[in-house]
């Protein structure tokens, strides 16, 4: 895998403290950072994207997230973390069935997504605000459109940003809770039976639409099964139905602006 200069130097440097030369690439499709496996041992490597690839991530929310939660049995296992260094050193759970995490997910994660609402928070360094976010595709569109070959794909990051804070405003103010806001299969892995939440890259306090959307699209909870969850139990059948489907069509949008943001950074790369 050929990284860039900067992750490049974070790569030795995670080599030199972790002792492990022999890390194997992983396929990162999907994912804005490199993923390496220990070649004889259960641990994985992840070697953090550029700000300008992972938008809206913020490294030091994450961090302190990953160790407010350490001591759950779902939570991720850290082994290291140095994000000044740009790299994260974790356990490895091997690949798992997608069948067998799917069922898992079924019967745990609802109960999950529920104890981490409840989990008692205040500090206003986890708080997730998506103005930051918006702030990030703003500048992006900004640094690229007078680039001819940039030119189509800013308008249309343009637009769908338009259109995304639109759905935004649309949705019911909610109590702020704990959130991981990025659940799909891909995130999820299994400890012998019990499932493992991995990427906290974009948790947070927030008003947790984007994982009632996750929970009813990506692993098909019922609307009211999610409305059950303490975030949204102040708000009625009739209510939440309507909401949810703005928080689905919010979440999608979520994904089209990463991708948007993708082939502008791409573009023009050997």
């Amino acid at each position: 895998m050929q990284l860039p200069d900067e992750q490049h130097t974070n790569f030795q440097h995670a080599c030199s403290f972790t002792g492990i030369d022999s890390w194997q690439p992983l396929s990162h499709q999907g994912s804005s950072n490199y993923l390496f496996r220990a070649k004889h041992s259960q641990q994985l490597l992840r070697i953090n994207a550029s700000p300008e690839r992972a938008v809206g991530v913020c490294r030091s929310r994450e961090t302190s997230i990953m160790q407010l939660l350490q001591r759950h049995t779902w939570m991720v296992e850290v082994i290291e973390n140095q994000p000044d260094n740009g790299w994260c050193y974790l356990k490895d759970y091997g690949d798992q069935p997608e069948a067998a995490i799917e069922k898992a997910a079924k019967h745990q994660l609802l109960e999950i997504i529920t104890e981490l609402q409840k989990i008692p928070v205040t500090a206003t360094d986890l708080n997730f605000e998506f103005g930051a976010i918006w702030s990030t595709y703003e500048q992006i569109v900004s640094d690229n459109q007078d680039n001819p070959l940039k030119q189509q794909a800013c308008i249309a990051l343009s637009n769908e940003l338009n259109e995304t804070k639109r759905l935004q405003q649309q949705l019911p103010t909610t109590p702020k809770v704990l959130g991981h806001q990025d659940l799909h299969l891909g995130n999820l892995t299994l400890d012998g039976t019990q499932l493992i939440l991995l990427d906290w890259e974009y948790a947070g306090i927030c008003q947790p639409w984007l994982d009632a959307a996750g929970l009813i699209s990506k692993f098909s909870y019922t609307p009211a099964e999610v409305n059950q969850l303490p975030a949204f139990q102040h708000l009625n059948s009739q209510s939440f139905a309507t909401a949810i489907d703005i928080a689905q069509r919010f979440n999608n949008q979520l994904e089209v602006l990463w991708l948007q943001a993708r082939e502008i950074s791409d573009t023009g790369k050997q």
